[in-house]
């Protein structure tokens, strides 16, 4: 640990402060105080795994509205590698974030809160030279109430909307998306009722062409069971799909789904668990309506250190 004090004077100007720097490992902290009761604190440190990664985050009191973070990244994988460097801003409700790769692409991105709604979010993005990715996005979140207006900057601009009402045990979404070079607008709705032992949910989709409809029920004895039935309704080619399945906890670890539809497809799953984070699948599928056909036998292991 390292402790610096000094005063400095030039003419009728003085500077008096007091700092303290320490390291541990790859992190570096530094605290200096001035004459004028002003804090300022830095953290620095290197990444473990890539020791070129280096992150400095600063932060200033009693003006601490105004903090600067940067960042600078280099990383090789093989013959493949990335370098970039990146700075963000903070000052009283607006962040600007910049970011400069090696092939001297530049984003940047400007988000604020509303001084009279705090609940009003907006971000503006902006991409060079592939400016065709460029979007305006403006958010308002309150307690049972969801709104979200995207537009992309581009030659033929396209509106987004997305709104959402609702509480714990029913919610009504609608989204919306307009591009001006094509007609018309798509469109999406869903409505859904929840309660501690069951859920059901109606989405309508693609224009109003594709209908679902579920509703799931849980049996919490003497096991965990669970019990459900879909149904997809297409319009256009006049075609329907009933689907009827459940699932099973065999013991704390393994769990067992199947379900079946009008169709005469059996489908089934065994997931075990080999550790808190990983898993081992078996699944399996047969025609009921075609046995002369092999059925088709799945294995799948998903590993997380």
């Amino acid at each position: 640990m390292t402790l610096v004090s000094a005063a400095v004077k030039l003419g009728k100007h003085s500077s008096t402060y007091l700092a303290a720097k320490y390291n541990c490992k790859n992190a570096t902290i530094d605290i200096k105080v001035d004459s004028k009761s002003q804090l300022s604190a830095s953290l620095s440190f290197s990444g473990k795994f890539l020791p070129s990664t280096k992150i400095i985050a600063s932060l200033k009191l009693p003006h601490y509205s105004s903090s600067e973070t940067l960042t600078s990244a280099a990383a090789k994988l093989g013959k493949h590698s990335s370098t970039y460097l990146a700075a963000k801003y903070n000052c009283k409700n607006a962040t600007i974030d910049v970011k400069v790769d090696l092939k001297s692409q530049l984003s940047a991105s400007l988000s604020f809160s509303g001084k009279f709604s705090p609940s009003t979010r907006t971000i503006a993005s902006l991409k060079l030279p592939h400016y065709s990715s460029s979007e305006l996005k403006i958010s308002y979140f309150h307690e049972h109430v969801t709104l979200v207006t995207s537009i992309l900057l581009n030659q033929s601009p396209a509106i987004m909307l997305s709104a959402s009402i609702g509480t714990p045990k029913i919610a009504l979404s609608v989204e919306a998306k307009y591009k001006t070079e094509s007609c018309p607008a798509s469109y999406n709705a869903s409505i859904s009722l929840a309660n501690p032992k069951s859920n059901a949910s109606i989405i309508l989709a693609n224009q109003g062409d594709l209908l679902k409809a579920s509703y799931v029920y849980r049996f919490n004895q003497p096991k965990e069971i669970s019990v459900g039935a879909e149904i997809h309704r297409r319009f256009s080619k006049k075609e329907s799909t009933f689907t009827v399945g459940g699932s099973c906890s065999v013991d704390h670890l393994t769990t067992l789904k199947m379900k079946l539809n009008n169709y005469g497809k059996l489908e089934t799953l065994l997931s075990h668990k080999i550790r808190p984070k990983s898993c081992l699948s078996i699944s399996g599928e047969v025609d009921l309506k075609a046995l002369d056909r092999i059925p088709r036998i799945g294995l799948a292991m998903a590993l997380m250190l």
